[in-house]
């Protein structure tokens, strides 16, 4: 009997390795039935988030984290004698084609600070006023509240909301007349960081411009989430586009984003219809700029003659080697130790400077610093340990020396009165 069940069993097909493979193909059932129900799950919770994504962009729906008045917030006192106005310019370059629209021409927008005539002195500005910072303060707003809190906490819980950036009271008046105090006045070009608009700078870039100089600050159109144009027209960050993922490569396009400026300000110059006619001094020029953008300013210098120096606040180097080695004066300002590539950099660098700002993080370089973020959501390693106003006040102070020196025919001995100044800072010259 035994003998017959076992060749039946064989004939039947059955032994047990394919009881084996059984089972394992209900595991692997169970396994797939369980993936998809986990993924159904992600997508619901994707799609509800999205929605309140929206909603909060389009219509503001959560609960702000504690009260805040409008109109009793203002950016930190000016420490130049100059009151400051700001315009915003637009521009079409049409020697490139735009990386993200190839049919298209690159079009650009720069916001001006500027030394502006006395009778500003008793006005203010707004931070983000009309239909260009409108959708400024909603992005703004939405990003703050990611970095400043938990992602379920962003969801639910907005620390500064749109309306409340919008209403920050600035020095800087908008279409302020220029100051007539001086003939001319030096011009510096700012590029900022990655993902970020010029206005996120508008503490730092106000009181620079308070010293005399006019700051013409470059949005990187399609690098930004967003970019708004005077015709009321919006440019979008294309999240399909490899230049987003690729910046080594589109590294060119923010050098050339720079000099495209440089080239505008030119013409602003020497155009009577203009309100800079005549007050611009090309002769006095420098760039700089913050993270990504103040990698851009390095390259900047190598690509243009016309820029007498450079500075770079707390980005890292890029670009090929062979843009390091430039004549112009440059200084990189660091919020943490040194990288070899940064000593390759500055050695390369005919005169060079390199200044440490002890205390301070990557967006300290920022207005969020000084934005009215409850104090329960303020995060140290964010933000460092040195308060908004002081952050603002020691990077205005190294900017303008380094820039009085390098353009003005300053003693250098004005970066030693910074770093007496200000104990967090130290100076080091790197030098032939």
């Amino acid at each position: 009997m035994s003998c017959r069940v076992i060749s039946s069993h064989k004939r039947s097909g059955w032994d047990g390795t394919d009881v084996n493979i059984l089972v394992l193909i209900q595991r692997i059932r169970k396994a797939v039935k369980r993936i998809a129900k986990w993924a159904l799950i992600a997508f619901a919770v994707l799609l509800v988030l999205g929605f309140l994504v929206c909603a909060e962009f389009f219509f503001g729906v959560a609960a702000t984290s504690e009260p805040h008045t409008t109109g009793d917030i203002s950016l930190p006192e000016l420490s130049g004698s100059y009151p400051v106005g700001r315009r915003f310019i637009d521009w079409v370059d049409p020697s490139r084609p735009d990386p993200f629209y190839r049919s298209e021409r690159r079009e650009l927008v720069a916001a001006v600070w500027y030394p502006a005539d006395k009778t500003a002195a008793n006005r203010t500005g707004t931070y983000l006023p009309g239909r260009r910072g409108e959708i400024a303060a909603r992005l703004q707003s939405m990003m703050l509240r990611i970095r400043f809190q938990s992602y379920w906490s962003a969801v639910l819980r907005d620390p500064i909301p749109a309306h409340v950036l919008r209403s920050i009271q600035t020095h800087a008046v908008e279409n302020a007349a220029i100051s007539t105090e001086q003939v001319k006045f030096p011009v510096l070009l700012f590029s900022p960081g990655l993902g970020a608009g010029p206005t996120e700078y508008s503490a730092l870039l106000e009181d620079i411009a308070s010293h005399g100089y006019v700051v013409v600050a470059v949005y990187p159109v399609g690098f930004v989430p967003v970019t708004s144009f005077e015709s009321g027209r919006n440019a979008y960050a294309s999240l399909w586009s490899t230049s987003l993922y690729s910046l080594e490569k589109d590294y060119m396009v923010w050098v050339r984003d720079v000099l495209s400026a440089l080239d505008e300000m030119v013409r602003q110059n020497v155009n009577p219809l203009t309100p800079f006619f005549g007050k611009l001094d090309m002769t006095r020029v420098g760039a700089f700029g913050h993270s990504f953008g103040g990698s851009a300013s390095a390259g900047a210098c190598h690509s243009d003659s016309r820029i007498g120096a450079g500075l770079n606040l707390d980005g890292g180097p890029q670009g090929a080697e062979a843009m390091w080695r430039f004549p112009q004066p440059f200084m990189l300002v660091q919020s943490g130790g040194s990288g070899k590539q940064w000593d390759d950099f500055l050695r390369k660098s005919s005169i060079g400077y390199r200044a440490v700002i002890h205390g301070a993080t990557h967006h300290a370089f920022t207005d969020e610093g000084i934005l009215p973020v409850p104090e329960g959501r303020r995060k140290v390693k964010l933000l460092g340990n040195i308060g908004g106003p002081r952050m603002i006040q020691i990077t205005s102070s190294l900017v303008c020396a380094f820039f009085d020196v390098a353009l003005q025919g300053r003693p250098v001995g004005l970066l030693s009165q910074v770093s007496s100044q200000f104990p967090e800072v130290t100076i080091e010259s790197v030098q032939k």
